[in-house]
């Protein structure tokens, strides 16, 4: 039962920070009644809002992304909590836009910062603070500080890629793997380890979730839009975001964000583990830069149900085991 909590504890933790895939964007919006003429026609115009990425180039834009995370998990009579609190600061720095908008950025890791209690361990990490006998996960993320790697991505917020990530991954693998924490360790157990937090993938759509706010078309105040997504990894499931623009003040942005997150059942052998139960839903308030795009303050809550079911095995003493989880997560994103 412990190794089930420890499988069911990291893939919890990774599924709260994992998003994005398979973007299909279906606009609704709103459109408010306006009466005939031009002057009264050209006036709504002027207050139509064309939400798009547009970055200074050159200029070095340092984010704080804090996650807060309890998971409750049960098994039968036996129950278990988890606490989760990671925070990253990095930049992102713009050096070339393109005649087609596409933005290159340069990205590099400040800090990063974790703490996980669970009913069988604990681990904390500071890369600000190192321990005198770190961690292997401290060894890690110190060995990310200070490195850079390339990020595209167009003013709509789509087709995210990233740029020499996996260089930057094989290189801080050569690094901890000469560290005498880790004398006599298998290199494909460290690269597991590595591939486990940060690979380029899973790297690729936490950047996605950045830039998913962005409109196929301008925008008012007391508009709407909805952008649906589809992930397959860690959990197949589908996410509805609707993002309302409430407010203007000056060149700041107000937006709600109000999400749904649904099921995506698939063929299952009936031997194996698998998810039978997920929904979930997250809301929150973001603020925008009118001119630049950028994300300046983002402050969302999330909740995920979900029902894990384990066939008969000897692990689960010869009978079906189910797993419930709720997972509550607070986001908190800003500019520095």
């Amino acid at each position: 039962m412990k190794k089930i909590f420890v499988l069911l504890a990291i893939f919890v933790v990774l599924f709260g920070c994992k998003e994005n895939q398979r973007v299909s964007e279906s606009q609704n919006l709103s459109k408010k009644t306006t009466s005939s003429g031009n002057n009264i026609q050209n006036t709504a115009n002027s207050n139509l809002i064309d939400l798009r990425l547009k970055p200074v180039v050159g200029k070095e834009y340092i984010f704080r992304n804090e996650l807060v995370q309890d998971i409750s998990q049960r098994i039968d009579t036996i129950n278990a909590e988890t606490k989760n609190t990671q925070t990253i600061i990095y930049s992102l720095k713009p050096v070339k836009i393109d005649s087609a908008g596409t933005i290159l950025f340069q990205v590099s890791f400040k800090s990063i910062q974790q703490k996980i209690v669970s009913p069988l361990f604990t681990v904390e990490v500071n890369t600000s603070k190192p321990n005198r006998k770190p961690a292997p996960l401290e060894i890690f993320y110190s060995s990310l500080i200070g490195k850079t790697f390339g990020l595209k991505v167009n003013s709509d917020g789509k087709n995210v890629s990233l740029i020499s990530f996996d260089s930057v991954l094989k290189t801080s693998l050569e690094q901890i793997s000469k560290r005498k924490e880790f004398s006599g360790v298998d290199k494909n157990v460290l690269s597991q380890l590595v591939n486990s937090f940060f690979n380029p993938n899973e790297m690729r759509k936490n950047f996605e979730k950045l830039f998913e706010i962005y409109p196929s078309k301008k925008v008012s105040v007391g508009e709407n839009w909805t952008i649906d997504k589809e992930v397959s990894e860690p959990i197949p499931a589908k996410i509805s975001n609707t993002f309302l623009l409430k407010n203007i003040s000056n060149d700041t942005l107000f937006l709600v964000q109000d999400s749904k997150i649904t099921f995506k059942k698939q063929a299952q052998k009936s031997n194996e583990s698998q998810i039978t139960e997920l929904s979930g839903n997250q809301s929150g308030n973001l603020s925008v830069s009118r001119s630049t795009g950028v994300v300046l303050n983002s402050k969302v809550k999330q909740q995920i149900n979900l029902v894990y079911t384990f066939p008969p095995s000897p692990q689960t003493n010869n009978k079906q085991v189910k797993v419930v989880t709720n997972i509550k997560s607070n986001f908190v994103f800003e500019l520095q």
